[in-house]
């Protein structure tokens, strides 16, 4: 059995969104997408994704692309594919990772190393880091993983050495999370 992410491992804000995710979906398959209300996660709002599956998740589209990733990255995404994405090499790492998420149906995350994109230097300071993505499944008819919602942020490689390569998590791989509720 696959170890899964406990996500307020790494921050109240991961623990926030997963538990408005797990409110949402309640007892049901999936959350309802249009119960979602952005208000409701205005503490990560700049870190926020909102992805479109589209034929099964042959692609995706970026509906909204966070404007702190935006800074991040120094590329704006919104209403843009994943295919069109460049590098090729990053696009086909999204859309494994969305796949997973529409495969299982259940949050998924990963953590990429970004310590050499030197435009995050001045955001986040000269630490190295890697990010933390984690993605969530949405439906708009209660059976079918037709939206994904994304958050991410930088943490400290330190933080993510701390966490998970004692129990052998590499960067790059993707995981389940934790979404039993206790």
């Amino acid at each position: 059995m696959q170890i899964k992410l406990n996500m307020g491992d790494y921050g109240e804000r991961f623990e926030k969104i997963l538990g408005l995710w797990l409110e949402l979906k309640n007892n049901s398959n999936l959350p309802i997408w249009r119960d979602f209300d952005v208000k409701n996660a205005a503490y990560g709002m700049g870190f926020l994704n909102a992805i479109t599956v589209i034929k099964d998740g042959e692609d995706f589209e970026y509906r909204v692309f966070g404007t702190n990733i935006v800074d991040a990255y120094s590329v704006e995404l919104t209403r843009k594919r994943v295919s069109e994405v460049i590098p090729v090499d990053r696009s086909q790492k999204s859309m494994n990772f969305y796949r997973t998420v529409v495969k299982t149906g259940e949050p998924h995350c990963i953590f990429q190393d970004v310590s050499s994109i030197k435009a995050l230097k001045p955001l986040f300071g000269e630490e190295d880091r890697c990010w933390l993505r984690l993605v969530m499944p949405f439906s708009t008819d209660g059976q079918t993983v037709d939206r994904l919602l994304g958050y991410g942020e930088p943490i400290s490689l330190e933080q993510f050495g701390r966490g998970v390569q004692q129990e052998g998590f590499t960067l790059q791989d993707i995981y389940p999370v934790v979404v039993d509720v206790p």
